[in-house]
């Protein structure tokens, strides 16, 4: 009889231990997804500074801003394997509704995108919105569910989920 009720005891402590430390790994779980955000948001930050100085890492005719930067005219990538979104092409924009392009344009982005950058790249597809026309698509396109706005003026595609049934 000792026995059952000592293993009645350990399961109950073991069940307090593992729910202990469930809650300890889905903080940490909060906490992470917190962290990716922050630095997603700084990333786009970095990568929109980076295309404004037009920040480069070759020498070969380039120029050294005032910054310290080398000035070139082209981008720099942030971190290997990280590029910085392409301009779509023009005929493909330009046939496109004004929320088809804004949408389009930020699924070719590699992260969240503000309005300003989103209107930059509806220019250089040779769209002609303006920036207010650009945050009327995102107005619309968040209440259709189809964007999220992230804070600090950034926005990203809302993300597709399957259905579960």
């Amino acid at each position: 009889m000792e026995n059952v009720t000592d293993a009645i005891e350990q399961a109950e402590a073991d069940l307090t231990t593992t729910r202990d430390e469930l809650r300890m790994a889905r903080e940490l779980v909060a906490t992470l997804e917190h962290d990716a955000k922050r630095i997603e948001i700084e990333l786009v930050g970095l990568r929109s500074y980076a295309q404004r100085r037009g920040l480069t890492p070759a020498m070969g005719g380039a120029t050294v801003s005032a910054l310290g930067g080398i000035n070139d005219g082209s981008v720099v990538p942030i971190s290997p394997g990280i590029a910085m979104a392409s301009a779509p092409a023009v005929t493909d924009l330009m046939t496109m509704s004004r929320n088809e392009a804004v949408s389009t344009i930020m699924s070719q982005a590699p992260g969240p995108m503000d309005r300003s950058a989103i209107h930059e790249q509806c220019a250089l597809g040779g769209r002609d919105d303006t920036l207010d026309d650009v945050s009327l698509s995102l107005s619309g396109l968040k209440r259709a569910g189809r964007v999220e706005k992230l804070g600090r003026g950034l926005w990203r595609l809302a993300e597709q989920t399957p259905a579960t049934g």
